[in-house]
Formats: C-alpha cells, structure tokens, sequence
C-alpha cells in the first residue's frame, strides 16, 4: 500500500504495520545480468540508480505493480530549486539531472562470474568469493563520456504546467509528509560517538569518511574494493554532488557485515546525502575504534 489512500491531512495511516511502512520506500534498479538456475530460481546482478516513494499500488498478484516517484536527495532538490522553480519543478529537474548521469555511472560489460548454460546451474555453483568480488556494483563506465552541462539550465526553466502533474503538485512536500510519518528521516548521530559531525559540510564529510575508510583498510587489512575507490579517481567533470551521494551509498557496503542490513534500510530512508555519510563515518568509529581495542 502506498501514499493514495494512506496519506490524510498529511499523516499516513496507522493501518500500515512496521513491515509495510518499509516497503513504501524502493529502489529502482537496472538488471545488469542474470541467470535462471535450474531449480527456477532467477540469480540477478543488479545496480540501484534511484529511490522512489510507492504512491498507488495497482497490483499485488501474481507479482506487484505500483505507480511510484523517485525520491532526489534534499542536496539534489536545493540545487536545481536554485533557478527558481517551485519545490515540484525542482523536484523534476532533479531527477532529470539525476537520470542524465545514469549511462555514466553504469558498466553494462561486467557480468556475473557464472557460466552461461543456465540449464545446469545449480546453487552449488554459485561460489561466494566470485560474487563478493563484483560487489558493491558500482562500477562507473568505461566507454561513456559525462554527459555535457545543461546550458543556462534552459531545461530547468518550467511554466507552471510544464512537466508537473496534478498529484506531484498535490503532494510538492511529500519529503515534509514522508518526515513527519517516520517513513524517512534525519541520521541520527550515533549514541556511542562523542564527535559532533552536524556542523560539516558534504566536501568536509567526504573527506572525513575517505580518512576513515583508509584507516579502517590499514587496520582491518581488507583492500577497498576497486569499485569504490574508482569514485575517489573520477574525473573533474564529474559532480561533486553526484560522487558524494554515490559514495554515501557505496562505502557502508565495505562493513555491511559488522552493521547488518537494518543499516541498510536505514540509508535507504536517510533523506539526504549528508545524513548517510555521517551515519557511515559514525559506525566507521566505532569499528575502528573496536578493532584498535582488539589489537591493544
């Protein structure tokens, strides 16, 4: 169930349980490869580009179909509010700019480390250390030039009509809604850290979690995965926006195993960009400062 028919006077329903709620927030991916096993089963490799809010679900069997919005980041939504656009307008030219950079930011050429004759593929041959090794999928493309300036941000200039519908108008704060129910949220700070992360800036954050990252590296003696520190490499042209939100979703998976996947989640409903970098860099101190104990 989504926001058509949750969402009254700007509260969602209390009909929605716990496990409900987090189904209201996706993730939109492309399917990179795959392999149908010979149980059935289908085995993806897939790579997340967007977050969206479920606003109507239209099917529930024998599989879900939903009319959904993507979610920008609150950074993204700034931006492009920049030029004068209403929060909807913003909201469209957000995500216009986001899915220009999609091409870029994805390598259709890596596939799964599995043989192609799907008939006889069974679980036993799917060897973990193989998997592990094309993960976090991240990888930037290797053939694709980024994408050239928008000019003047003449695709940013909307009529009051141009490219907004009735029910984004409806709900143009739909973040504000999505806050105030608990389906998204500010990170909080966590309650073991004794820093203060509030006050820095995403260019500061960034570099903080990049000094992070290396020491937990050199402690834990675990490489960064070449995916990961290929966003550290990118070239100029690319946005320092784009990068840090790439990495605010890329750099947990290194100690995803120490976290758990409720960190997961808990970046998915992270509203902004800043927020998931502090909560990463948060549980990056405490991890380190476990491992520093360890090796008193």
């Amino acid at each position: 169930q989504g926001l058509e028919g949750v969402v009254e006077d700007g509260e969602i329903s209390s009909i929605i349980s716990n496990d409900e709620r987090r189904v209201v927030i996706g993730t939109l991916m492309r399917v990179v490869d795959y392999r149908r096993l010979k149980d059935g089963k289908l085995l993806l490799l897939v790579q997340g580009l967007e977050r969206f809010v479920v606003e109507n679900v239209r099917q529930l069997r024998p599989f879900c179909v939903a009319d959904v919005q993507i979610l920008p980041d609150l950074e993204e939504l700034t931006a492009a509010n920049e030029v004068g656009n209403s929060l909807a307008q913003a909201r469209v030219q957000a995500v216009q700019e986001s899915f220009r950079w999609h091409d870029f930011e994805y390598d259709p050429h890596v596939k799964l480390p599995l043989r192609s004759h799907a008939d006889e593929i069974t679980i036993s041959d799917v060897y973990g250390p193989d998997l592990v090794a094309v993960m976090p999928h991240i990888p930037m493309a290797s053939d694709v030039k980024p994408p050239p300036k928008m000019m003047n941000d003449i695709e940013a200039k909307f009529s009051e009509e141009d490219g907004v519908s009735s029910t984004e108008k409806e709900n143009e704060d739909i973040e504000s809604i999505l806050i105030e129910n608990g389906i998204l949220s500010h990170a909080m700070a966590h309650p073991e850290m004794k820093q203060n992360l509030s006050g820095l800036s995403c260019d500061e954050l960034e570099r903080v979690l990049w000094s992070r990252l290396l020491e937990y590296s050199k402690i834990s003696k675990k490489t960064i995965p070449p995916a990961i520190m290929s966003i550290k490499e990118s070239c100029s042209e690319y946005p320092p926006y784009r990068r840090q939100k790439r990495l605010s979703y890329a750099a947990p998976a290194i100690i995803e195993t120490l976290t758990g996947r409720e960190f997961r989640q808990t970046l998915l409903e992270t509203v902004n960009t800043e927020g998931r970098l502090r909560a990463t860099i948060d549980h990056l101190e405490i991890i380190i400062s476990d491992l520093m104990g360890e090796f008193a």
